[in-house]
């Protein structure tokens, strides 16, 4: 047998193959939010300075009831996101970003 691995990429000893930028809404379940919370806490954590992560989070936030950090999320990911940033993903987090405002408004914060 030949085994030839002097090609192949080594990992980094720091990577964690477990935690992708869009890994947290994986398996998303009503029932599991916390877990689904914690695995985008890590997301964020290793992936600070992209939009997707911080998108999701708020997203996660949002349907466990913590409205006020959900919309924390959302301006960081507003000011993570880049000049040619996927349209979809602008459009999304304009328009959480109005719900924000509307719902600050609504209880009077504006």
């Amino acid at each position: 047998m030949l085994f030839i691995s002097g090609c192949q990429g080594a990992t980094p000893p720091e990577a964690d193959l477990k935690v992708s930028s869009s890994s947290c809404l994986e398996s998303l379940s009503y029932n599991q939010l916390v877990s689904s919370l914690e695995r985008c806490n890590a997301s964020v954590e290793a992936f600070p300075n992209q939009p997707e992560p911080w998108r999701d989070r708020s997203l996660v936030h949002t349907l466990i009831g913590n409205h006020d950090q959900a919309c924390r999320d959302v301006g960081q990911a507003i000011t993570r996101m880049y000049d040619n940033a996927d349209p979809m993903l602008r459009h999304e987090l304009n328009v959480r970003q109005a719900t924000c405002k509307q719902r600050r408004s609504i209880n009077g914060k504006d």
